[in-house]
């Protein structure tokens, strides 16, 4: 059955895959934060409940939190975007990186799991929001590595490890100028 679901999910286009797996990513932290507040609250029941002539405690409305009035995030500080982007570019770096070592010694089918890799790095380094000062120019860099990284089609037939090879030294080139960027804020 496990060969199945795999065949399956090999089977999905590049972007999927990122998807599928961002969701089970995003799925395990919120469990593990729900698990946390669970057992936080149901401490706190017990210990009020250890006296059985006091009621049982209950949450008030005005306790609960509201939502903001701005539903758009404000943009992360520069040391916040500084620490984010140089992390997260580091690890895309390091996946591509994996993803040539992969082609190199075991083929193609390394190369795939890396690209899954590769584009949930992308994708986190998009979810950056960048001050008004410097959005423009890391947006623009951000482009060209987005593109670089959207030129590896790895449902194409005819890709060969070669072709990877190449389309992957383009990834790498695009990192140093959004690394400049992130270096240069907070200083």
């Amino acid at each position: 059955m496990f060969k199945r679901i795999w065949s399956w999910f090999v089977g999905l286009s590049t972007k999927k895959r990122a998807l599928i797996l961002a969701g089970f990513v995003i799925f395990g932290i919120a469990s593990a934060a729900s698990d946390t507040s669970v057992d936080t609250e149901s401490s706190e029941v017990t210990s009020g409940s250890t006296s059985t002539a006091s009621p049982e405690p209950t949450i008030s409305e005005t306790s609960k939190a509201s939502p903001t009035a701005s539903s758009t995030p404000s943009p992360e500080t520069p040391l916040e975007f500084r620490f984010s982007a140089l992390r997260d570019l580091e690890d895309l770096r390091q996946d591509v990186k994996d993803a040539r070592n992969g082609i190199t010694q075991e083929g193609l089918g390394k190369f795939y799991w890396n690209m899954i890799e590769i584009q949930f790095n992308l994708s986190q380094l998009e979810r950056l929001l960048p001050r008004e000062e410097y959005a423009e120019k890391w947006n623009s860099k951000l482009s060209v590595l987005s593109q670089a990284v959207e030129a590896i089609d790895t449902d194409d037939e005819n890709l060969t490890i070669s072709l990877a090879k190449s389309k992957l030294e383009k990834i790498l080139q695009a990192i140093p100028p959004l690394e400049k960027i992130a270096k240069s804020l907070a200083n």
